[in-house]
């Protein structure tokens, strides 16, 4: 699945905002917000389905979901010792 993102609001140390386009269009946010163990992170994202993509809207989110699942404790292992860079 291809898509292109805009990012359309940012607030520092709040929330980031952004719109994505393609297949299946959306938009989606990360939340960001202290708590006494560190920095809570709630990312949400909604799509827009279209046509076939209308079937798939189950499995797109379950595959979604993985990702974050997946992705995310690489980001915040990332994010606390950053003297370990960041690839890609």
């Amino acid at each position: 699945m291809e898509l292109s993102s805009e990012f359309v609001a940012y607030e520092p140390n709040t929330i980031v905002t952004f719109r994505f386009s393609g297949s299946v269009p959306g938009e989606g946010s990360y939340l960001f917000e202290s708590t006494q163990e560190g920095t809570r992170v709630t990312s949400r994202v909604q799509m827009q389905p279209r046509g076939f993509s209308r079937l798939a809207e189950p499995l797109i989110a379950a595959n979604l979901r993985r990702q974050m699942e997946a992705n995310l404790p690489a980001l915040k292992g990332k994010l606390e010792n950053p003297a370990s860079g960041i690839s890609s």
